[in-house]
């Protein structure tokens, strides 16, 4: 069984640096960072040299400040400009491929003196496969491959998806670090998977030797999310005791979650399970200590490394706390010191009615949404860092139903590239065989897009609508852009600008008419935004709306320029689109209705209460036919009138109930505030709501002409009920 060798403090007693004399205590340091200038300008090699350094770990957070920062990788994006443009992750792993082997060739020396237990370089699979069993695997394979170093370590999520793709990953023979380790219990479940792994790897005629794993138990963010649960404790209760109490555990708790995670890895190498794995000559999997750097600043600095130091265990440090450390550090063999007293720390937390167990459990699924955004941010760095294009042609759509798949079809139609999201899987399956990309999760559409990303919601208007920016706001950065195309109320959107300027993302309002017949026809798009962001989505517009067509200039109109013409408009700052589309469909309803009133007066013409020689049995899908041809009544919704009643002259399909979607109430609201006079908007509204009451024949013709342009389907009364 390989452990951490226990060297005399002699042999490092010569350097007076307390870093390298903790190796004499049998800890292993890593260093939490990485960057090509500290490759390249032989940095670790120093460290390795006067630290006694033993490895490093990467994250997206370190990567994305490294790439984000300086110029360490001007040179290297500069021959891949493109790629960073179209696809950021590529690029991404392009750049990290390239440190990690750099790093693992000088790390070379110390993998095979320390007989491959240490030198291991850390690489993380994209956080947003962490829920994601398969993904996990075959990315992780894929960078091993990729990377061909054996001193590689893939990083992999203690997830519940995480799991059992670390067991897989061992029993292939590939390295992997456990990360995110927050609780005992789940400790002691990656310990297991570890060892099936194992066995797995040894009955395939594996040599364990060669196989490493590490337990990334973090410490510094318990003490954080703990002391403010204590602190929150001690102000709302009026008991001394608990009071002290309270203050007695802060920055307790997450040194006494590490000695006991500690004392079961103890256990289990002392079982007859490991024993067995140990005599083919398997190494432990280490804990080791990560989120290390302290964030309370009435901490020691140095706190989580002093109070953790101990047998076969590794330490990663960040750099301003390898560098306090180095300085001042006091090394000892503390891990093992009181741990009695350290453990009885654990029960006063929970007899003062905090239980650690769901802190845990928070702290993960933080840690990795945590991952994602900075994931999500490293992206967007590669590609800032490729230069952004002027005029956005990628966009994600957020919504995939009647209107919102169609207009994603046109779209890519016009040569966009399409990140497609809906809440059916299915939906978003169907137009990935179309040529979209899928994506099953918000992150995923941020990961997918590059800056500035632009987000098209389209759903209906309302709490889904509601639900869908504020989980997009959780993954957008500054700079991104969220276009609402649905049927939202003017004043909802200067609230929703509001709320998403205050992180710098930008908000614009789309009315969108056109219905089923749009991705064909084109949509005519009433635009609220700043002159940035249209000028940004003009490429985008213009693909979607109608253009000019064989329409003629409308006369006094043939010196004047602009988009109204090719059927999108600036109509002004945001809510002006929602606006102008509000009052677009109040007058819709207006003209329905009285199509639909004077179709039931010619109907009623036949009216036995009539005397006989007015009476006329019309057929009204002739009529209507008709007043397409030269009529001035002619229009759209004649149009789509007159196919009703030529599939159905009676309508028999039709109920008569008649829905609203909220913009007729709207426009009427906006009337009375302006103090106009609206008497047809108005009671083509009324009329509505009279229609879920009793139907008439007008009703019916409301109810067709609303599937025919839209798709709306309308129950029947009986159904209503």
């Amino acid at each position: 069984m390989k452990t951490t060798p226990m060297h005399s403090p002699e042999a490092t007693s010569s350097a007076a640096n307390p870093l390298a004399q903790l190796y004499g205590l049998g800890q292993s340091i890593w260093f939490d960072y990485i960057k090509r200038s500290l490759l390249e300008q032989g940095g670790l090699t120093r460290m390795v040299e006067a630290d006694k350094l033993m490895g490093v770990t990467s994250n997206p957070a370190i990567f994305e400040k490294a790439i984000a920062t300086g110029d360490d990788y001007s040179a290297a994006i500069s021959g891949m400009r493109e790629l960073c443009a179209s696809d950021p992750k590529a690029a991404f792993e392009r750049l990290a491929i390239a440190d990690i082997q750099l790093a693992c060739d000088q790390l070379a020396g110390v993998y095979k003196r320390t007989d491959k237990r240490d030198g291991y370089v850390s690489l993380e699979v994209s956080p947003l496969l962490a829920h994601d069993t398969a993904g996990t695997l075959s990315e992780a394979r894929r960078l091993w491959k990729a990377v061909a170093r054996p001193n590689l370590m893939i990083k992999v999520p203690a997830t519940k998806a995480g799991v059992p793709a670390v067991e897989a990953l061992i029993a292939d023979g590939i390295n992997v670090n456990v990360t995110l380790l927050f609780s005992v219990d789940a400790y002691v479940q990656v310990a297991h998977a570890y060892m099936r792994g194992l066995e797995r790897f040894v009955a395939g005629g594996g040599d364990p030797r060669g196989v490493a794993s590490v337990a990334s138990f973090f410490v510094s963010r318990v003490d954080t999310l703990i002391d403010s649960q204590l602190d929150a404790l001690a102000k709302s209760s009026s008991s001394s005791a608990i009071k002290d109490a309270c203050a007695k555990l802060r920055g307790k708790i997450a040194i006494a979650n590490a000695k006991l995670a500690y004392q079961r890895y103890g256990e289990i190498i002392a079982a007859p399970r490991w024993q067995a794995l140990a005599q083919k000559g398997a190494q432990t999997q280490r804990l080791l200590w990560a989120s290390t750097g302290v964030k309370d600043p009435a901490y020691r600095d140095v706190m989580y490394v002093e109070e953790l130091v101990g047998p076969d265990t590794v330490n990663t440090v960040p750099p301003q706390t390898l560098d306090a450390f180095r300085e001042h550090g006091k090394p000892r063999a503390s891990l093992v010191e009181n741990t009695g007293a350290w453990l009885a720390h654990l029960r006063e937390l929970e007899s003062l009615g905090i239980a650690l167990a769901p802190a845990c459990d928070q702290l993960l699924d933080e840690g990795v949404k945590l991952f994602e955004t900075a994931f999500i941010k490293l992206l967007g760095a590669v590609a800032a860092k490729g230069g952004a294009p002027k005029g956005v042609k990628k966009l994600a759509m957020v919504g995939l139903g009647r209107m919102g798949g169609n207009m994603a079809r046109r779209l890519m139609r016009g040569g966009h590239e399409v990140v497609a999201f809906d809440v059916s899987p299915e939906s978003v399956k169907s137009l990935e065989k179309e040529g979209a990309k899928g994506a099953l999760t918000y992150a995923e559409i941020a990961a997918k897009l590059t800056p500035p990303r632009v987000c098209w919601v389209m759903v209906p208007a309302g709490e889904a609508t509601e639900h869908a920016i504020d989980e997009l706001a959780k993954v957008l950065e500054k700079g991104d852009i969220v276009i609402d195309g649905g049927n939202s109320y003017f004043k909802d959107d200067i609230r929703r600008a509001e709320k998403l300027a205050a992180k710098g993302i930008e908000f614009v309002d789309a009315g969108t008419s056109g219905g089923v017949w749009g991705i064909d026809r084109g949509y005519c798009l009433m635009v609220g935004a700043s002159p940035r962001a249209f000028e940004l989505l003009t490429p985008i517009f213009r693909t979607l709306a109608p253009g000019v067509g064989s329409i003629e200039k409308t006369p006094g109109r043939e010196t004047k320029g602009g988009t109204a013409e090719e059927g999108f408009l600036h109509c002004g700052p945001v809510g002006a689109g929602h606006f102008v589309k509000m009052i677009h469909n109040g007058i819709e309803y207006g003209m329905m209705q009285a199509y639909a009133e004077g179709l039931d007066i010619l109907k009623g013409a036949k009216s036995d209460k009539l005397p006989q020689a007015q009476r006329y049995d019309f057929d009204l899908a002739d009529i209507t036919e008709l007043w397409r041809r030269g009529s001035v009544v002619t229009s759209w919704l004649l149009d789509l009138t007159a196919m009703a009643l030529a599939e159905s002259p009676k309508l028999e399909k039709y109920s008569g109930v008649v829905a609203d979607s909220g913009e007729g109430r709207w426009t009427v609201i906006a009337a009375v505030e302006e103090a106009v006079p609206a008497p047809v908007l108005t009671e083509a509204l009324y009329t509505r709501f009279r229609s879920r009451q009793d139907h008439t024949f007008a009703e019916k013709v409301l109810s067709a002409m609303r599937e025919k342009f839209g798709g709306h389907i309308e129950i029947k009364k009986s159904d209503a009920k």
